[in-house]
Formats: structure tokens, sequence, C-alpha cells
């Protein structure tokens, strides 16, 4: 008995010596991130060489009134899985205007995969048909009004920006001596009108990036 109780012990050692970083490399992958968004990107026929991105302004807390991407937060029913936290918070933020969550997880699956693991982030940089975003300026305005659902109310505008401009901005960005990003980042944009939301009709303004946004994607896009 004394033989079976020693192996006993010595082969238990060995698999809890084995299996441990294992369990170690599983509970750090699966919480790896605390937040996941999606940038959208697009081109025109007209101009096939032009990429834009759309942002969306925040509307609430301490970011309010500077602008992001689409995404936040994991929730415990995205079972810690960044893809879902993505495909869920694109959906909520576009009113469900850019097609059902197969489909969005279909794009995500396809797109490129930024991690910044010092933020804790992961970024979706994802291409969308032209068509498939204008279905969303067009609409987000008049959905927005008819929803009472906050999480559809957290982004109150809509605006295109060259995405090449937009990386230039991002890596370009100043900090200070303590490594904090320098206020305000600006970019040109195009303010999609409420009105009139089609390309003709948008209006020229300087949009203030949330610091946030910026600070997880220099140097990585």
């Amino acid at each position: 008995m004394k033989i079976n109780s020693f192996f006993y012990k010595f082969l238990l050692t060995s698999f809890i010596t084995l299996i441990t970083p294992t369990l170690i490399t599983m509970q750090n992958s699966n919480n790896h991130y605390e937040e996941a968004s999606v940038l959208l990107i697009t081109s025109w026929p007209s101009k096939p060489n032009t990429k834009y991105a759309l942002l969306g302004r925040e509307n609430y807390g301490s970011s309010k009134g500077e602008w992001d991407n689409f995404g936040g937060d994991k929730e415990l029913i995205d079972n810690n899985r960044p893809l879902n936290t993505a495909t869920r918070e694109l959906q909520e933020e576009t009113i469900y205007l850019l097609g059902n969550d197969s489909k969005i997880e279909s794009k995500l699956k396809k797109s490129k995969k930024l991690v910044n693991n010092d933020k804790k982030s992961v970024t979706y940089i994802t291409y969308f048909d032209h068509k498939d975003l204008e279905n969303l300026t067009n609409n987000f305005y008049t959905a927005r009004n008819s929803t009472q659902k906050s999480k559809n109310k957290e982004k109150n505008a809509l605006a295109w920006v060259k995405y090449e401009d937009l990386k230039k901005v991002i890596n370009n960005a100043k900090r200070d001596a303590t490594g904090k990003l320098i206020t305000p980042i600006t970019i040109p944009a195009n303010l999609i009108d409420s009105n009139n939301p089609s390309f003709k009709h948008q209006k020229n303004t300087v949009l203030v990036l949330r610091p946030f946004f910026v600070s997880k994607l220099q140097g990585l896009i």
C-alpha cells in the first residue's frame, strides 16, 4: 500500500506540474482583453484607391463629444471572446443596420486584428462594401431617434475621415514627458448631415479624437 500511495502522489504531482502552465496560458488567453472594437473601412468605385473610415461621436461620459470607432467593454455574455464583444458593441452602436450577427462575425473573422496588450484592447480593422455603410449612414439618425434603448444611443453622430489621414494622425500624435497624449488630437472630416446624409451633402469639419482610441492604435495601425 505504501508503494501504491507513493506512486499515486508522484503521478498526481507530475500531472499538476505538467498541466499548470497550460491552465495559466488558457486563463491568460481568455482574459487578456477588457474591450473590443471595430474600425469600419470602405471605398467607393469612383475613388477605388482612397479608403475612408467611419467614426462615431460619443454621447455619454467623460468622452462625450469626442470621436471614436465602434466598441466597448466586455460583458459576461461575451464569454471572454473579443469577437463576441466587438460584434455586440458594433450592433448596439450602429442600431443593427449592418446586418445580422452572423454577417458581422463573418466580416470580423476576415479582418485585420490589432491587439494592444498594455491597453487590454482588441480592434478589428474591417472592410465593408460602401453600400452597407451607406445604408447605415442613411438610416442612422432616423433609427436612433426612434429607439428608447440607451445602448443604441451611445453614438449621436457619424463622420467620414480618410483612412490614410487617420493613420497618420494616430501614429504622429505627440506625448508629454510622462507618456501621456497631448490633447486635443484633431482630424479633418466630412460630417454626415442628419437632414441629408448623402455623401455629396456632407459638411467639412474637424473632429476631436478620443485619446483612448488614439492610444490603443498608435504604433499598430
